[in-house]
């Protein structure tokens, strides 16, 4: 009889965890699986965020540089150049800068003159271009660089040595900014901008 009760004691003891205690266990494991898996999403998104980002300043970086060199190169503003059948206007959105030529060792050519177009493309207005053009002397090669992709908006403001608002070809200094689209993980849109004085002024 003794010996009865132990076997029956014993079975209980061994017996295995109950549907309900099963069900329990997968509902936690499935909650902690979700939330860990909100947590990656999360930070996976802030990372790509981040990234995009870094990438856009660095891109308007190399672009307000490339420009500012440009410009203090530059000895004026050309109103208007045609190239390969289109004609280009300095205006809010393109500039037209008259460059003085170099020979191969980087010596200024007298009175030698080359062109360097900004502006965005007409197909792709989000595209924003550099084109060197050359003159006949010159060492530069024709060059036609994007300088930036993904552009909002882009302007350049022709002020005269007072700061007041003059025509292209009227102008002294330059101000320009520019302004990347919003990326799908960003709240906000990336801008650079600078002002710079021509060669001759």
């Amino acid at each position: 009889m003794e010996g009865s009760k132990l076997n029956i004691s014993s079975s209980r003891k061994q017996r295995g965890m109950t549907l309900f205690e099963i069900l329990v266990g997968v509902t936690i494991s499935a909650i902690a699986g979700v939330l860990l898996l909100l947590i990656l999403v999360s930070n996976n998104g802030l990372f790509v965020s981040q990234t995009s980002k870094i990438a856009q300043g660095l891109g308007l970086n190399d672009a307000t540089t490339l420009i500012s060199d440009d410009l203090r190169f530059a000895a004026s503003i050309i109103n208007s150049f045609t190239y390969q059948g289109q004609t280009y206007l300095s205006g809010a959105t393109t500039l037209i800068l008259k460059v003085p030529s170099v020979d191969s060792s980087g010596n200024i050519i007298d009175q030698e003159f080359d062109t360097f177009i900004y502006a965005l493309e007409t197909s792709n207005p989000a595209i924003f271009r550099r084109l060197v053009v050359p003159s006949e002397s010159s060492s530069r090669l024709a060059t036609n660089r994007v300088v930036m992709t993904d552009v909002s908006t882009i302007s350049f403001v022709y002020l005269d040595n007072s700061g007041a608002p003059v025509s292209p070809t009227n102008a002294t200094k330059i101000n320009f900014s520019l302004t990347f689209k919003k990326s799908p993980f960003s709240t906000t849109a990336n801008t650079a901008a600078g002002e710079v004085r021509l060669r001759n002024n």
